[in-house]
């Protein structure tokens, strides 16, 4: 064993004052109370601090790819080429430009996605103008009943305009807008149609609700079914000799009826043997000065089925009565061998 002073002396348990590190004045100066107690990132919350980035990412890129379709939208495209043309714009500069497949892929696959449908959209805004537009027209109780003023043009412009709409809009958009007012604006249609008494504006109304019916059917057809437009229909069907006015009253007669919903009680006594005579008589009609080219028998025809539709019991079935009644000889000579010619 070698004496003490032999040994090598142990390294010293500090720096000494020129091995020390030199801290800077700027963290001697911080203000550290901000500073968490814990000085550790768990990995979980950078797992979700993740998620929540990829998140935004998602919602900025949907955001985009729905700026670019409405960009064009507002243009006066229809929704649909709106969005294949912004498609095909895309995949033409992935293709040209591959080193952007990342970013623009991200937003072509996007195209389908949709969020926020009512801040994002201008035909959100202008079809609920257009529907407080005719709220207001509804309302107007004198100009109904004794018009100070020709409203005509005016009201035609925001029908055609409300037509156009519902034909050329995102039809999620249009859902959402009714969805939100809760399907009334449905029911003011119907009121309107009622209320109006020039043949070509009752026409415009219908086929805005035929329109509406095409978008949306349920609930669109159950609504308008309860309502008093069926009744109001079956009024008009008998005393209009317009075709093309005719044909369109046809049409959503049959389009609300043909849902398989039930009928209000009133329905029942107000669509009457009368009404389905009248449509049986016009069926089987050889001679019909508004229907030179023979149209109109297949409407009627569609409607004689679409209200039968509604009949449970063939015991109390007001059509099948109807039929039945005219089996035999009237005084027109027909056994309603065209009706029954036609169902068959």
């Amino acid at each position: 064993m070698g004496s003490a002073e032999s040994r090598p002396n142990p390294p010293p348990l500090s720096r000494t004052r020129s091995e020390q590190v030199q801290v800077p004045q700027a963290l001697l100066e911080a203000d550290l109370t901000s500073i968490p107690r814990s000085s550790t990132i768990s990995r979980s919350s950078g797992l979700s601090s993740r998620r929540g980035s990829d998140k935004n990412k998602r919602r900025d890129v949907v955001k985009v790819s729905s700026s670019l379709v409405e960009g064009v939208r507002r243009k006066g495209v229809k929704y649909q080429t709106s969005k294949e043309i912004v498609q095909t714009v895309l995949e033409k500069l992935i293709e040209e430009y591959p080193e952007w497949n990342e970013e623009l892929g991200e937003v072509c696959r996007a195209l389908n996605q949709e969020s926020d449908l009512l801040s994002n959209s201008v035909d959100s805004l202008k079809l609920e103008q257009l529907f407080e537009h005719l709220i207001a027209l509804t309302e107007d109780e004198q100009q109904r009943g004794w018009s100070c003023a020709d409203d005509t043009a005016e009201i035609t412009s925001m029908l055609t305009d409300l037509t156009c709409l519902l034909k050329n809009a995102n039809p999620n958009v249009v859902v959402a807008v009714l969805q939100r007012l809760k399907y009334e604006p449905l029911l003011t249609l119907v009121q309107y149609y009622q209320l109006e008494s020039r043949p070509a504006l009752k026409k415009q109304v219908l086929e805005v609700l035929y329109e509406s019916m095409l978008i949306k059917p349920d609930p669109t057809c159950s609504i308008l079914l309860t309502s008093r437009l069926p009744v109001q229909l079956a009024t008009d069907i008998q005393g209009t000799k317009v075709l093309n006015q005719l044909e369109m009253q046809c049409n959503v007669f049959c389009a609300v009826l043909s849902y398989p919903n039930v009928m209000p009680r009133s329905h029942y006594d107000q669509l009457d043997d009368r009404f389905i005579t009248h449509l049986l008589t016009e069926l089987e009609a050889t001679d019909t000065p508004h229907d030179p080219e023979g149209q109109l028998p297949n409407n009627f025809l569609k409607c004689v089925l679409s209200l039968n539709l509604h009949y449970k019991d063939l015991n109390h079935n007001k059509v099948c009565s109807v039929l039945k009644s005219r089996t035999t000889l009237q005084p027109h000579g027909d056994a309603a061998s065209s009706s029954t010619e036609q169902i068959i």
